[in-house]
């Protein structure tokens, strides 16, 4: 869940720019994640409740079949909904706080030589972590995009 991996990236970015302030609790960490899940849980349902299985030229398919009362404005919205909440929303906190860490991590010195092979090592790393999280951002936008169902 990206929810989860945005709050995570949070508590990491508290506690490498802030090191030595006071953290949270672990019952708070576990009260955020569960209020995360209730949410996460709260957006599928509609899906879950009127999911259908279809046959399609031969090919059986798992289907939301929406009411026919439920206009497709109100369908569409609550793709876009869901996109934001689930996809959008964790992305963006996730790159706030990476580019944060990334910009600190790069302007601090380091003490002692700086021809340290640890030193170039930890920037190595960083880079590394950076490329990976962009390449996962987008490697994330095709499933998202065939979730949502364009209006006719």
């Amino acid at each position: 869940m990206d929810a989860i991996a945005a709050f995570l990236q949070k508590k990491r970015y508290m506690a490498i720019v802030y090191p030595f302030k006071q953290k949270l609790s672990s019952a708070n960490t576990k009260g955020i994640i569960g209020i995360i899940w209730l949410v996460a849980c709260a957006l599928a349902f509609p899906q879950f409740f009127y999911a259908k299985v279809i046959t399609d030229h031969g090919l059986t398919k798992c289907a939301v079949s929406w009411p026919h009362n439920h206009s497709q404005r109100q369908q569409f919205t609550y793709h876009i909904a869901v996109i934001l909440l689930v996809y959008v929303l964790p992305l963006t906190v996730m790159f706030v706080t990476y580019s944060a860490i990334g910009i600190i991590l790069w302007h601090n010195d380091v003490p002692g030589d700086y021809t340290n092979l640890v030193y170039y090592q930890h920037k190595i790393m960083t880079k590394k972590k950076v490329l990976i999280w962009i390449q996962d951002c987008f490697s994330m936008v095709p499933l998202h995009q065939s979730y949502r169902k364009r209006p006719a």
